[in-house]
């Protein structure tokens, strides 16, 4: 673009300052967007966002929470409140054991487990009347 007098200068002038502005505005707003981003807490939030909407992860955490949750029945109703360390020893270990078990087959276990809630929860179905 070719000026050829002050008229066409300001008017270019305007037109630069006015591009200038909203390259500004966007520069300023993207610089926000980043800023909210990279806080700590909003990075900490979006990971345990993505880490609660995987299933494998879901699955995983289901089976060690069950694993853990029934190795540690297992020794309690072992041990009782014993003191004897020998006991104790041995509670610690069908702990892990019955807690590895668990967790290996836990998609097993979760399917027996539906189907016996299935059956003691399922309403019968009533026959049709007799005429």
């Amino acid at each position: 673009m070719e000026i050829r007098d002050q008229k066409e200068l300001k008017a270019a002038i305007a037109a630069l300052e006015h591009a200038a502005t909203i390259k500004k505005q966007i520069m300023t707003d993207q610089f926000h967007i980043t800023y909210e981003n990279l806080q700590p807490v909003n990075i900490l939030k979006d990971q345990l966002r993505r880490l609660i909407g995987s299933t494998e992860l879901q699955n995983d955490a289901t089976s060690a929470a069950m694993g853990l949750g029934a190795g540690m029945l297992s020794k309690k109703f072992y041990e009782g409140s014993s003191p004897n360390i020998f006991k104790q020893f041995l509670g610690s270990a069908l702990e892990f054991g019955v807690a590895k078990m668990v967790a290996n087959n836990s998609d097993k276990i979760k399917e027996v487990a539906a189907g016996f809630l299935d059956k003691l929860f399922k309403t019968k179905e009533k026959a049709p009347p007799a005429k």
